[in-house]
């Protein structure tokens, strides 16, 4: 029996498809007595044809009802309908773990504290002999109150067919799986751990640590491959969380946390190290140099001290011998009534010794001529002389810089600052804008594909609407990326108006 939106299972309204899987097919379903909003599994069809495995899931029913975990979807109860098993879970509403990665790596903290929670209701179910066996973001969910619930709790224990995990496992499970579980071998909780440190790892660094083209390359990763350390994808990761990480991903369970409460524990000790010093691969610095080159310059450095320190016993001496000198008034010559009334000029000195910075040619040549004196006084001293100056051309002002307050008309004007808590709160409001739009897309492509079954389609405009929506935010996140804070509010505007009318038109 096809079950569809609109039928009525037992006392059971279906409403609609949330999702479907190699083990059936999940529906919103709403008690018409209690009015409750419940969650109803369809397994397989015809799964009741094979008796050994219609009783291998009755049992696996049986001990989830047992399971009484906050962090657990609970089992409300269990029925058949014609040839199919059927369950009515607790509804979580929330998004799951794989959702929230489709928006890019999870924050460390967030990930921890969700791996964490998990982690508490595996301890809770394998001190009950219950091993899960299907760990994997998807089946992981965070409800709107932040709540954490590990879903589909049992039914991977009849995984164990062969031909029924050939036929009908998908494919996503086969990146979580454990070595243990691929060659087929008896499994306990640590099982579970290692798939979950997958999830953890790929929820920190945005990537999976076994990836492959094909079934086999992947199994392959799984059996033979080393992971990379999850810090060498992110240096900010904890070095401390990278190794425990790593440990939980041990290809002999032996080597692995022992339990749930273990791997928790070294969690939580990972998270409280301090932070670990960046590694050379993170930051390229560059290399220390050789001691023979360090020799080399200490060499060349104390050679230029010396000559520094010749230069001011030669010049130091002589500087104070011209000063003294000058202090006799000079007669002014007429190239030096000349000079530039702007460049203060001092008095000739008599001796002008070669100093050891060497004046350009022009300089040295007014210096044979006696016109130009070896070095300038103050400005004091300057303003005497310029007054009694004749106002004739100065020959040499043409190799005079020009004065610093012209060089500083020629700084670049400074950029405005930018309003660093407006793109903030534009981000944010962009990443709850995106997490309502994949809900709303996930609830379209299943009322798409449920009409198609009947030979219908949706209406053009909840198309058009999830177009809009996914251009707009695009426009807007490139607003954003190049500080255009109005622009990017215009165009969250415009996706949040479409995204409502999808909504609207949803019932969500």
């Amino acid at each position: 029996m096809s079950l569809q939106p609109g039928m009525q299972v037992g006392d059971y309204q279906i409403l609609r498809e949330l999702g479907a899987g190699g083990m059936g097919k999940v529906f919103q379903v709403r008690n018409v007595i209690s009015d409750r909003i419940e969650a109803m599994k369809v397994l397989l069809p015809d799964l009741l044809k094979d008796q050994a495995l219609a009783d291998r899931f009755l049992r696996e029913i049986k001990v989830q009802a047992a399971l009484d975990h906050p962090n657990i979807a609970g089992l409300r109860t269990a029925m058949r309908e014609g040839n199919q098993l059927l369950m009515i879970m607790e509804y979580v509403e929330g998004h799951t773990v794989d959702a929230y990665m489709a928006q890019g790596p999870i924050p460390v903290q967030n990930a921890v504290e969700t791996c964490m929670k998990t982690l508490e209701a595996l301890d809770y179910a394998h001190s009950r002999g219950i091993v899960h066996r299907d760990i994997k973001p998807s089946n992981i969910m965070i409800t709107n109150t932040g709540v954490v619930k590990l879903m589909d709790f049992g039914i991977a224990r009849v995984m164990n067919d062969p031909s029924l995990t050939q036929a009908n496992q998908t494919t996503g499970s086969l990146y979580y799986m454990s070595p243990e579980q691929i060659n087929g071998a008896p499994l306990d909780g640590r099982s579970d751990l290692y798939s979950l440190a997958i999830s953890l790892y790929q929820m920190i660094t945005g990537q999976r640590p076994f990836d492959g083209t094909n079934t086999f390359s992947i199994m392959a990763a799984h059996l033979n491959q080393r992971p990379v350390p999850p810090v060498q994808h992110d240096p900010r990761i904890p070095a401390a969380l990278s190794d425990v990480i790593l440990r939980a991903l041990a290809k002999d369970p032996n080597h692995r946390y022992a339990n749930a409460r273990e791997f928790h524990a070294a969690l939580a000790g990972a998270m409280q190290a301090p932070a670990a010093a960046p590694t050379p691969a993170a930051y390229a610095a560059p290399p220390p140099a050789s001691s023979s080159s360090r020799g080399i310059y200490m060499v060349v450095g104390s050679l230029a001290t010396i000559a520094v320190l010749a230069g001011l016993a030669i010049y130091v001496p002589k500087f104070l011998k011209a000063r003294a000198q000058g202090q006799v008034e000079q007669p002014v010559t007429p190239q030096r009534q000349a000079s530039d009334p702007a460049q203060p000029p001092t008095t000739q000195q008599p001796d002008p010794s070669p100093t050891a910075i060497v004046p350009p040619p022009a300089t040295t040549a007014a210096r044979a001529g006696g016109a130009l004196p070896e070095k300038r006084q103050q400005p004091q001293q300057a303003t005497s002389v310029a007054q009694t100056s004749d106002p004739a051309p100065p020959p040499v002002t043409v190799v005079q810089p020009p004065p610093p307050v012209q060089q500083q008309s020629y700084q670049p004007p400074a950029k405005p600052a930018v309003d660093q808590a407006a793109i903030g709160e534009l981000r944010t409001r962009m990443i709850q804008m995106a997490q309502r739009y994949a809900t709303a897309k996930t609830a379209y492509e299943s009322l798409r594909q449920s009409m198609a079954r009947d030979g219908l389609s949706p209406r053009a405009d909840l198309g058009s609407s999830s177009q809009r929506v996914g251009f707009e935010m695009d426009r807007a996140e490139s607003a954003l990326n190049s500080g255009n804070i109005d622009g990017a509010k215009q165009h969250l505007g415009y996706a949040e108006r479409a995204l409502e009318a999808m909504e609207k038109a949803l019932n969500l």
